[in-house]
C-alpha cells in the first residue's frame, strides 16, 4: 500500500534522482521498511544455518554504496549484494545514464560502476546495525575493476578489494560483466578468468568466503564450460547468471527486465544441466525473474537462490509478499513444512 501511493512520484522524477533519493530516505530512516509488506522472516525458508534466509536476494546495482543494507533487511530479503564496489572513487559515465520503460518494465542503464569507492563503502558497511549484531542475515559484496585501469593493474585491484571486504562479507563476488566499462566482458575469456583465480586464490586460502564470478548473458556455451572448470578447478563456489544485455535496440548501455528473461534463462537452464558434473559448484539466478513461477521453473531444475532488481524496481516490496505467498500455498499442494523439502519433491515430480 505504502510503495503504491510512493511510486507514482518516484516515477514522475527522472530515474537517477529518484533513485538516489529513495536510498538516502532508506539510509536515514531504515526502519521505514516496516512500513512495506514484504516477507516475513521465518526458517522454514532458510536451506541450512549458513544459507539465506529466503530464496530471494537483492542483485548488486541496486545499493551500490551499501547506505540502505539495513532498511532492505527489514523488507525480508533474505540475501542484499552491494557494490559494484571498485578500489578508487569513481564518477560513473556522463548522465543521462539510466533509462526506465514502464510498458515493458525494463531498465537500461549505462552507469559505469558509479560509487564512493572501497574506503568509504567499508565504512558504510560498518555503520550498519546488521554488521553490529552479526544476525542471521547474508551480505554480498560484489567487486569490480576502475574504468581506467589496464587488465594487469585490475588483477591487483581485485585482490584488494578482496582482501579489504572478506572480513565483512558472507560471500564475494568478481564481476567481469558489465557492459558498461570498456574491456571488463573481454576478461570473461578463460585465459584472462584463470589468471584472476590464480591471483585470488592466496586469498581464497586465507578467508575461505565464498566466491562467486557474476557472468554475461551473451556468453557461448564453450565459454561457459570452461569457466565452469576453471571455477572447479579453482574451489570458487559458482556462478551469478546473468548481468544486463546487450541484445536490445536502444542506444548504450544494458537492459534489465522482463525483456531478458526468456535470453538469461536460456544461460542459467545451460548452466544448470552442465553444472551437475560440478556438484560443489551452484548458480545463483538472476535476469529477468518478474514473478515466483518463473522462480520455481528455476528451483525446479536445480536452481536455489534468486536476485532481484528491476522487478523491485517496478513492483516494489509486494514481490518479496506475492514470492513468500506462493511458497506458502506449494507447501501445501507438496505437502512439505520447509523450503528444503520443497525442493526435494519438486524435482522429484519433475522425474516422473
Amino acid at each position: 500500500m505504502f510503495y503504491s501511493l510512493m511510486k507514482p512520484i518516484a516515477f514522475a522524477l527522472e530515474p537517477e534522482t529518484a533513485h538516489n533519493l529513495i536510498l538516502k530516505s532508506a539510509a536515514k530512516a531504515p526502519m521505514l521498511g516496516t512500513f512495506f509488506r514484504g516477507a516475513k522472516r521465518d526458517k522454514k525458508y532458510q536451506l541450512n544455518q549458513k544459507s539465506w534466509s529466503f530464496p530471494l536476494g537483492i542483485a548488486a546495482g541496486l545499493d551500490k554504496n551499501a547506505e540502505a543494507i539495513d532498511f532492505f533487511f527489514s523488507l525480508g530479503f533474505g540475501a542484499i549484494e552491494v557494490g559494484t564496489v571498485t578500489l578508487k572513487p569513481q564518477a560513473g559515465n556522463p548522465k543521462p545514464r539510466i533509462w526506465r520503460y514502464k510498458k515493458s518494465e525494463d531498465l537500461r542503464n549505462a552507469m559505469g560502476f558509479p560509487n564512493h569507492g572501497s574506503e568509504v563503502i567499508k565504512k558504510n558497511i560498518l555503520k550498519s546495525q546488521f554488521i553490529k549484531s552479526k544476525e542471521d542475515r547474508i551480505l554480498g559484496i560484489n567487486l569490480g575493476k576502475n574504468k581506467d585501469s589496464n587488465f594487469e593493474e585490475s588483477l591487483d585491484e581485485y585482490a584488494k578489494l578482496f582482501d579489504l571486504f572478506a572480513p565483512l562479507a558472507d560471500y564475494l563476488v568478481v564481476n567481469l560483466s558489465s557492459p558498461n566499462t570498456a574491456g571488463l566482458r573481454e576478461m570473461q575469456g578463460s585465459e584472462f578468468f584463470a589468471r584472476i583465480c590464480e591471483k585470488l586464490k592466496p586469498l581464497c586460502q586465507k578467508y575461505s568466503k565464498p566466491l562467486y564470478l557474476k557472468i554475461a548473458p551473451e556468453l557461448d556455451p564453450d565459454n561457459i564450460k570452461k569457466l565452469l572448470e576453471i571455477l572447479d578447478q579453482y574451489q570458487w563456489s559458482g556462478l551469478i547468471a546473468t548481468n544486463t544485455s546487450l541484445n536490445h535496440n536502444y542506444d548504450r548501455g544494458g537492459l534489465s527486465g522482463k525483456s531478458i528473461f526468456e535470453e538469461s534463462r536460456k544461460t542459467r537452464n545451460l548452466i544448470l544441466s552442465l553444472i551437475k558434473d560440478y556438484p560443489k559448484l551452484e548458480l545463483i539466478g538472476v535476469g529477468g525473474f518478474s514473478n515466483p513461477q518463473q522462480m520455481k521453473d528455476f528451483w525446479a531444475l536445480g536452481g536455489e537462490k534468486v536476485q532481484i532488481y528491476t522487478s523491485f524496481i517496478f513492483q516494489g516490496p509486494k514481490i518479496l509478499q506475492d514470492t513468500q505467498d506462493f511458497l506458502k500455498r506449494e507447501f501445501q499442494r507438496y505437502q512439505v513444512a520447509d523450503f528444503k523439502s520443497y525442493l526435494l519433491k519438486l524435482r522429484k515430480s519433475q522425474e516422473t
